[in-house]
């Protein structure tokens, strides 16, 4: 009788603080007026996309939050509703390539006296999300860190800002027990307590895949129904994707019957994957406009998915579809290592695969051995009630 008293006094508690954020907003000016039950920080596109599904979850229970969207992330956010206004002399975009970089002291005092939330839910891309998490915390807030990847995070230069920087978390959030166990191996954070959530990323792609209409979309792309499709996520342009997408064409144009697919990662513009399949003179590439589909819509036609060392090769494991990295001989990742996607260095090495995992469609294909929860962000959601219980 007691638990279910404490959380009937919670939802009344949400409740009252969701119609009131509707009045109030978290720019308020008195001190009561400041009161928010969640407030995330993003950084990344990768955090990004999985706070926006961990946001869906929180508006159906009625949780009142807000975004502080930094960096990289100020683009996803910026047509947003929930957003924090920052200061005029904030310019979030300025941190997008300094993932070490850290306010001035003004202006942390500015962004922090924007509000109060009880729980601030952080991803751990860079050292200004550890700066301000620190400023809450000091305020009586609560911390939830997000990794947002699957790899291990022994030896990932890329948090090494975040944690540097951050004084104290409540909980770690982690996509896998795999990277669930890594965090173990890091002295800072032996004494904090790591949770599985999984990856609610994944998500976006359970909604597109309902809503995109197969048939429809083959007809627009004059695609047969018999036609088998691969399918290339582009990603970050260096060097080594280069020869990696290079890799890619000239198997494609070794496979006349079969139809190629290519995207381009949304940083860039695509001109570079462009020039390349123009130049190939193959009539069985085709560059696809994201004005036509998206990565994730092209993914549901898909019978293999190919990349160089994207995320897309998860989300699109995670759908069922057969996943081949392009890469060097030296790339690993959780899927590779776990036996999950195949890693190939060669063109030749490339067509194999691909005629191998098209004759072998019936074989079934998922992120299940990860020991990852089926709903992330109802996961995720769950854990932040029971902060805000506490």
């Amino acid at each position: 009788m007691g638990a279910q008293l404490s959380w009937v006094k919670l939802w009344i508690k949400i409740g009252f603080l969701g119609i009131y954020g509707l009045l109030t907003g978290c720019n308020a000016a008195s001190t009561d007026k400041h009161t928010l039950d969640v407030l995330f920080i993003a950084y990344d596109q990768g955090e990004s996309s999985a706070f926006l599904q961990i946001e869906d979850a929180l508006t159906k229970k009625g949780i009142r939050f807000n975004v502080l969207a930094l960096g990289r992330a100020a683009a996803v956010y910026k047509d947003r509703a929930n957003v924090i206004i920052l200061p005029e002399e904030v310019d979030p975009a300025a941190l997008t390539h300094k993932r070490a970089g850290l306010l001035s002291s003004a202006d942390l005092a500015a962004i922090t006296q924007k509000c109060q939330p009880s729980v601030v839910y952080t991803g751990m891309a860079s050292a200004v999300q550890a700066q301000l998490s620190n400023a809450f915390e000091r305020r009586g807030s609560k911390v939830i860190a997000f990794y947002d990847n699957f790899d291990t995070a022994v030896g990932n230069a890329w948090i090494r800002p975040f944690l540097d920087t951050i004084k104290h978390i409540d909980e770690l959030q982690v996509p896998t027990e795999q990277t669930l166990a890594s965090f173990h191996h890091i002295d800072k954070l032996k004494d904090t307590r790591v949770t599985l959530v999984g990856q609610p990323a994944l998500e976006e792609w359970d909604k597109v895949f309902r809503a995109v209409d197969a048939r429809a979309l083959r007809e627009k792309l004059h695609i047969s129904p018999s036609d088998s499709v691969v399918l290339f996520a582009g990603g970050n342009i260096n060097d080594g994707y280069k020869q990696a997408f290079q890799r890619f064409v000239s198997a494609a144009a070794q496979l006349p019957r079969v139809q190629f697919l290519v995207t381009w990662h949304p940083k860039f513009d695509g001109t570079f994957e462009a020039e390349v399949v123009r130049l190939a003179h193959s009539g069985n590439i085709h560059r696809v406009d994201k004005a036509i589909a998206s990565t994730a819509e092209l993914c549901k036609l898909a019978d293999v998915v190919t990349t160089y060392q994207s995320t897309v090769g998860a989300k699109a494991l995670y759908k069922g579809k057969p996943v081949i990295y392009i890469a060097e001989k030296s790339y690993d990742n959780f899927l590779i290592l776990a036996g999950l996607a195949e890693r190939v260095s060669t063109v030749n090495a490339t067509v194999k695969a691909i005629k191998d995992k098209l004759a072998d469609k019936e074989t079934k294909v998922s992120l299940s051995p990860l020991g990852m929860p089926d709903k992330p962000s109802s996961e995720v959601m769950r854990r932040i009630v029971e902060m805000l219980e506490s």
